[in-house]
C-alpha cells in the first residue's frame, strides 16, 4: 500500500522562508551557525545602542525623532505607557518601527537559541534568555545615555523571542515528522 503525502495547500511566505533556512542551518556546520548568532548580536547592539547615534560629519547626533518626542523621560518603568501612547497616535512610521521593531528584532534569537544550544528546546528558557537580553540592552542605555529604557520594550522583545521560538517549533516539526 502507497503512503499519501498531504502537504498543507497554502504555506505563508514566510514559513517558507523560515523552512529554507532552518534547512540551511541544518546543512551548515556548527562553527557557522555561532557566526551567524554571533553576526546577529552585533546587529542587536547596532540596532538598540547604536541607534541614536548618527554620523554627521565627526560629530554625532540625536535622531529627529527623540528630539521631538521630547515628552519621553529618560526611562519608562510603567508597563503599558509606551504601548498606549503609541497606539493613541496617528499611524506613522516611528509607531510601526517601535512597536512592530521590537518584536521583530528578537525572533531571530528565539530561533537560533534552539538551533545552537539543545538546552533551548523548551519555551520557558527561550522566554527568559530574551527577556535577560532584552533587560541587559536597557539597562545599558539606561546607565549610558544610549537610548531610553522602556519596559514596553521588554515586553515586547520578550514576546518577540517567544513567537521565534514558537516559529522555530513549527519549522521542526515541519522537518521531523
Amino acid at each position: 500500500m502507497e503512503r499519501i503525502v498531504v502537504l498543507p495547500i497554502r504555506i505563508s511566505f514566510a514559513e517558507t522562508v523560515l523552512q529554507i533556512y532552518v534547512a540551511i542551518m541544518g546543512k551548515i556546520s556548527k562553527r557557522l551557525r555561532w557566526v551567524i548568532f554571533i553576526v546577529y548580536l552585533l546587529v542587536l547592539i547596532k540596532v538598540i545602542l547604536l541607534k541614536t547615534l548618527k554620523r554627521v560629519g565627526d560629530s554625532p547626533v540625536f535622531y529627529k525623532a527623540l528630539q521631538l518626542n521630547q515628552h519621553y523621560e529618560p526611562a519608562n518603568f510603567v508597563p503599558f505607557r509606551t504601548i498606549n501612547l503609541l497606539f493613541r497616535q496617528e499611524a506613522s512610521w516611528f509607531v510601526i518601527e517601535n512597536i512592530v521593531g521590537n518584536i521583530v528584532l528578537f525572533i531571530p534569537l528565539g530561533i537560533l537559541l534552539p538551533i545552537l544550544i539543545p538546552a533551548f528546546s523548551f519555551l520557558s528558557r527561550v522566554i527568559l534568555t530574551a527577556f535577560a537580553v532584552s533587560l541587559a540592552f536597557e539597562l545599558i542605555q539606561l546607565i549610558a545615555g544610549l537610548g531610553i529604557f522602556d519596559v514596553d520594550d521588554l515586553i515586547l522583545n520578550t514576546i518577540g523571542g517567544g513567537i521565534g521560538f514558537a516559529v522555530y517549533k513549527k519549522t521542526y516539526q515541519v522537518y521531523t515528522g
